[in-house]
């Protein structure tokens, strides 16, 4: 070619690309001016996870809509984006992925896009791959499913690690590859994905061989690493349940004295990477840190240890400042993260310590962790817990010193309201508070538990929540979330009429859920057309977010069980227990809840006694107090109820 010829082509390449570049800038550099798309049909829904999506030019169905009938009519395969409010991994995918216009095309052309809010339909929680999610360390809060029209599983994504990030490029490549699987895909053969999915429901669906829970091979799980942290109450439940006091406390000690417990405004956070206890992410849950205060108020009565009581203290203000007020709760605390990584609120950076805290707080930097280069995102924790423990008023200042230097105000909780979570934070929180005799939460807890009449439909049934589509879905995890709270209010006050209210809701909940098999119990009861041909009646068993339904209600069969002299509620418990371990013990790690009730259920039993906690001289499961009712326990007594082969015998502590 011509030397001409070879300049000509250079310089106009060469101002193509500077003209692309400048149009690049240009687009990047306004487009905060670029007018949002019209609101979509999620505007008008009160939950916060729907309703965020609905400025996105997507068109989003619900479950409500028919939307497989809908995906068959028209050849195209179903996404599910299910996810909830509190998820950092949800927010992300929705500020990176699915606000990018190239995803909104595509996904009006080639899919039938429905968007799932795991905290007001919980079925699709507990339903799809439990324990692989589990396993893998997929985030509890974010999932997104594609679907053949019949219900068949093609894939699924989800953030599998700590180091997962979004990229709408790499999401246009898989939606890309989902649809040619799909056009592809003869529709008489399983995918992986649908293999697995089947292989977990008949596990934990069908019946299976019957037997017990295998307790030592769980124990022995605890101490292998994993990649993906969230607390577990259920793990330390067990070890306290078994007598493993040490084990516990240990193992406690250690998670206290990380950024996983926040030093700035108390309580836990939800998730964080299981390798790197300095790596959190800074939301909390309500459930999560009731479920934690109560493992506390359990193991300080068995240890006495100052650091538990320490955070005890502090999760209980957390719960009253952040989650609580007397006529109204919230289910979680979104916090706002910076491109670092770094928590606006909770976390600080190398410049702030600098420049805005205080002499006395910069001194103190040492026995915080702040150090960059140990614990990057700067989130305060007690080095030594010990010492500074013992200036607990010198370590007050310094909290408060921390407080006020962050850049936002105290964060206000979003209000999705939902029965389990909020039987659960007052059952674990009045629970806490008689062990440790803190009337002073009782009494506020107990503001809490007539709050949760509103939940009430007639005179035996609860609703789910408290708006949209949750006053017709029966979860069995309502059921078992608003007894377990009358029951304590009962425990805590003497009232038989709490204890009336929650017996009247745990009998409903026994004709609601339970089938003709001993032990056979599903999580949601009722018509399942809304959401087409998809097996969503999964019992809810796996750790996989909040507490499982089936464990929690296990549980609450037994203390009813024992409190009222009920042997039908109590071997109702021990046939769920039998019903399970076989599936349980095929995956121990991924059913801790499971564990922690079924120790309580059949090998230590259940202890009724009107005496404080903490006068007991051995460890113990549940403590409640007597009552004329309980006809087999006389006054001033404690008894322990044990399983034998035949029955259910009631024998003197030890």
């Amino acid at each position: 070619m011509p030397t001409w010829g070879r300049r000509g082509s250079y310089v106009g390449a060469t101002s193509v690309m500077v003209a692309l570049v400048a149009v690049g800038v240009f687009v990047q550099c306004n487009r905060t001016l670029i007018p949002p798309p019209d609101n979509n049909d999620l505007a008008g829904f009160k939950s916060r996870f729907l309703n965020r999506a609905s400025r996105q030019g997507i068109d989003w169905r619900t479950t409500e809509q028919q939307p497989f009938a809908e995906a068959a009519r028209l050849g195209k395969p179903v996404m599910v984006f299910a996810g909830t409010a509190a998820s950092q991994a949800a927010r992300r995918n929705d500020d990176e992925v699915f606000s990018n216009p190239e995803v909104w095309a595509r996904l009006n052309r080639d899919f039938v896009c429905v968007r799932v809010d795991l905290g007001t339909e919980p079925e699709w929680r507990s339903a799809l791959l439990p324990v692989l999610r589990n396993q893998v360390g997929a985030d509890p809060g974010f999932a997104v499913w594609f679907f053949k029209p019949n219900g068949q599983l093609l894939t699924w994504m989800g953030r599998r690690a700590w180091e997962d990030t979004p990229d709408y490029n790499d999401f246009l490549g898989s939606l890309a590859e989902i649809k040619q699987q799909f056009v592809t895909s003869p529709e008489d053969t399983w995918t992986q994905s649908e293999r697995e999915q089947h292989e977990e429901y008949v596990r934990l669906r069908q019946v299976s061989t019957r037997s017990l829970p295998d307790i030592d091979a769980y124990f022995a799980t605890l101490d292998q690493p994993s990649t993906f942290f969230q607390w577990q109450a259920g793990k330390y439940r067990a070890l306290l349940q078994a007598q493993r006091t040490e084990q516990a406390r240990l193992s406690l000690r250690r998670d206290l004295s990380t950024p996983r417990a926040d030093l700035v405004d108390g309580g836990f956070f939800r998730l964080g990477s299981g390798n790197d206890p300095m790596q959190v992410e800074f939301d909390k849950l309500a459930t999560v840190n009731a479920e934690m205060l109560a493992v506390l108020a359990r193991a300080h009565a068995n240890t006495g240890d100052p650091l538990v009581a320490y955070w005890y203290r502090r999760t209980v203000e957390c719960l009253k400042e952040q989650f609580m007020a007397p006529d109204e709760w919230s289910s979680y605390v979104e916090n706002t993260i910076a491109e670092d990584g770094r928590s606006f609120r909770n976390s600080f950076s190398v410049a702030d310590t600098r420049t805005k805290l205080d002499s006395t707080t910069r001194s103190y930097l040492h026995r915080l962790g702040l150090d960059a280069r140990t614990n990057p995102l700067m989130a305060p924790y007690l080095v030594d817990p010990d010492a500074s423990l013992q200036d607990e008023d010198l370590l007050a200042l310094v909290v408060g010193s921390l407080r006020r230097a962050t850049d936002s105000s105290r964060l206000l909780p979003a209000k999705d309201k939902t029965l389990d979570a909020a039987g659960l934070v007052v059952a674990r929180t009045l629970e806490a508070a008689w062990v440790m005799d803190d009337q002073d939460t009782i009494k506020l807890a107990l503001q809490w538990a007539e709050g949760l009449r509103e939940f009430r439909a007639g005179t035996d049934e609860v609703n789910h929540s408290t708006f949209g589509r949750g006053l017709s879905r029966k979860w069995l995890g309502d059921f078992a979330a608003y007894a377990d709270a009358m029951l304590f209010a009962f425990a805590a006050t003497g009232d038989e009429s709490w204890l009336d209210d929650g017996e009247l809701v745990l009998r409903r909940a026994l004709e609601l859920f339970r089938h003709d098999e001993p032990g056979d119990l599903v999580a949601v009861a009722g018509s399942m057309a809304a959401t087409g041909p998809l097996k969503l009646d999964m019992p809810s068993i796996v750790d996989d977010g909040p507490p499982p339904a089936l464990p929690s209600f296990m549980s609450v069969c037994f203390r009813y069980g024992a409190v009222l002299g009920d042997k039908d509620l109590r071997q109702i418990a021990v046939d769920v227990a039998e019903r399970f371990s076989s599936a349980a013990n095929q995956a121990p790690t991924a059913f801790s809840s499971f564990f922690a009730s079924a120790l309580e259920v059949v090998e230590t039993g259940c202890v009724v006694t009107n005496v404080p906690v903490n006068q007991l001289t051995w460890p113990h499961i549940v403590t409640l107090r007597s009552s004329a009712r309980n006809r087999d326990v006389p006054p001033g007594a404690a008894a322990r109820y044990v399983r034998t082969e035949s029955s259910l015998l009631s024998i003197p502590p030890r």
